[in-house]
Formats: structure tokens, C-alpha cells, sequence
């Protein structure tokens, strides 16, 4: 059972925050005095459904952050992959005369078998030299972005789920009791409980049953049921 504030200054909550959300919510609180510890019990539940909302809402701002961050990782990788790609296409082969040679006459072309080879065959060796690196490059720099892409693709989708999980808890969490509420369920349900003062433990027992099941207010076929057994 909650305990009634102190007021000491500095508390997280104060007698007057409390009295002020209680009139605001429409309970029974006198002005001056001690407030009922079920008055305290609400307040604090409602406190905590807000830190939860708010929770909620900035897990969700940070999923949002993750795949912001995500998408430009993976931007930044295509983006390399294609700076390499070019790089390889004009960065020039090792090349020494024999290999020239061999290729030139492999490919068909008209070079001397000593001296001095022409700048274009040079040329064209490079070329065939360079489409050759990057035939064998590319490949595995494609399946690198794919494996980036899927892991920051999972990374969201976690983040994602685990949000949605707690928006789902912040649902189901049971409704808070108040004073007035069990009240009105007593009288409906046919028990001997009077209009002002404290509820009777037992009352509250009964009550306190079905909510756990329903996270709410008791269902008719349940007071019905209660009355009886009262």
C-alpha cells in the first residue's frame, strides 16, 4: 500500500501536487489534512503511465535514429564501392615488356619480337589488364554492401519489434483503482459499504479479484456473481 507524502521540499511529488491532480480527476480529497492512501496509490499509477507513454515515444525517436544511421552506412558502402570501381578502371597494370609482348601476340596484334613496343598496344594491354581487376573486384564488393545492407536492415527491424512490444505492455498494463471507483462497484454489486470513509479491506479484495483478470472494471456477470457470494 502507498504511503501519503511528507511534503518535504525537493520530493518528487508533494500533498499539493497530488490534492491538485486529485480535484482535477474529479475525487473526493478534502483541501487540508492527510490524503487516503488510495489517493496516493492513483496518483502514483497515473504518474507512472506517463513515464511510460513517454518512454514509448522516445524509444521510438531513437528506432527512427538507428535507421537514419543505417541507411547512410549503407549509402556510404555503395558510394566506396563505386569510387573503388572507378579507381580500378585507370589504375594502370603492372606491365613489363614480355607480358606485353604475350598478350599482343596472343590477341592477334602486330608487335616486333624485340625493341621498342608501340604506345597504343601499351595501351590496349592496360585496358584488358584493368577490365580484368575489375571483373574480379566488383563481385565481391556487391556481396559486401548485401551483407551490410541485411545486417542494418536486421538491426532496425529489432528496434522496431522491441517498440511495438512495449507500446503493447503500456495496453495491457491494469487500470488504476481509485476510491470512488470501487465505491460505485460495491454499491452495483449490492455490498454493505458506506458513502464516506475508508472501504472495508475485504471490499477491495473482491474487487481487486476480477480486475486482475479483466485489467478493468469488473463485467456485469461478475458482479452479479460477487453479490451472490456476498
Amino acid at each position: 500500500m502507498a504511503q501519503s507524502p511528507n511534503g518535504s521540499k525537493g520530493s518528487a511529488k508533494t500533498t499539493r501536487e497530488i490534492r491538485e491532480w486529485a480535484i482535477g480527476a474529479g475525487l473526493d480529497v478534502s483541501p487540508r489534512g492527510r490524503i487516503p492512501a488510495e489517493i496516493v496509490e492513483a496518483f502514483e499509477d497515473a504518474q507512472a503511465k506517463k513515464v511510460q507513454a513517454t518512454t514509448a515515444s522516445a524509444k521510438k525517436v531513437q528506432a527512427k535514429k538507428v535507421q537514419a544511421k543505417n541507411s547512410a552506412t549503407v549509402k556510404a558502402a555503395v558510394t566506396k564501392a563505386a569510387v573503388n570501381k572507378v579507381a580500378a578502371k585507370k589504375a594502370p597494370a603492372a606491365k613489363t615488356t614480355k607480358d606485353i609482348r604475350e598478350w599482343a601476340i596472343g590477341a592477334g596484334l602486330d608487335v616486333s619480337a624485340r625493341g621498342r613496343i608501340p604506345a597504343e598496344i601499351v595501351e590496349a594491354f592496360e585496358d584488358a589488364q584493368a577490365k580484368k581487376v575489375q571483373a574480379k573486384t566488383a563481385p565481391a564488393k556487391k556481396v559486401q554492401a548485401k551483407k551490410v545492407q541485411a545486417k542494418n536492415s536486421a538491426t532496425v527491424k529489432a528496434a522496431v519489434t522491441k517498440a511495438a512490444v512495449n507500446k503493447v505492455a503500456a495496453k495491457k498494463a491494469p487500470a488504476a483503482k481509485t476510491t470512488r471507483d470501487i465505491r460505485e462497484w460495491a454499491i452495483g454489486a449490492g455490498l454493505d459499504v458506506s458513502a464516506r470513509g475508508r472501504i472495508p479491506a475485504e471490499c477491495q479484495g473482491t474487487w481487486e479479484r476480477p480486475c486482475r483478470r479483466t485489467g478493468g472494471v469488473p463485467m456485469r456477470g461478475q458482479l452479479i456473481s460477487l453479490s451472490a457470494v456476498s
